[in-house]
C-alpha cells in the first residue's frame, strides 16, 4: 500500500465530491440573478456522490478514517457513545497510558531521544 498515493486518491475523492456542490451552488446564484422564471433548480449529482460515498466508506476500512475519539478516563464525553461491546473501557484512555504520554513528551521535550522511545 503506498501511502502517498492512496492520500492523494482519497484528496481527490473528496474534491469531485466539493466540485459537485459547488457547480450547484454557482448554478443556484445565477438562478437567483437572473428573472424568475419558472426553471427546474439545479440538482445535484446524487449517483456521483453515492459513489463518492461509498469510495470513502470503503477507504475507511482501511485507514480509520472516521473515528471516534477516546476519552481520558475520568473525563465526561460531549458526544453520545455508542458502547462498542469490545472495549472494556468504553473508549476512554487508561490512566497509566496518559502517564506514558506525559513522561514520553517531557522525555522528547528534554530531547532525552532515548527515553522518549
Amino acid at each position: 500500500l503506498s501511502m502517498p498515493r492512496a492520500s492523494a486518491c482519497l484528496f481527490s475523492i473528496v474534491k469531485a465530491a466539493e466540485k459537485e456542490f459547488k457547480r450547484v451552488a454557482k448554478l443556484k446564484k445565477e438562478d437567483d440573478s437572473e428573472e424568475e422564471e419558472e426553471e427546474e433548480a439545479p440538482s445535484l449529482d446524487l449517483v456521483g456522490l453515492a459513489r463518492v460515498q461509498k469510495a470513502l466508506k470503503q477507504m475507511d476500512q482501511v485507514f480509520g478514517i472516521y473515528y471516534e475519539v477516546p476519552q481520558v478516563m475520568g473525563e465526561e464525553s460531549t458526544a453520545g457513545t455508542d458502547g462498542d461491546e469490545g472495549d472494556v473501557n468504553g473508549g476512554a484512555i487508561p490512566e497509566d497510558v496518559m502517564d506514558l504520554v506525559v513522561q514520553r513528551t517531557a522525555a522528547k521535550d528534554a530531547k532525552d531521544w532515548e527515553l522518549a522511545d
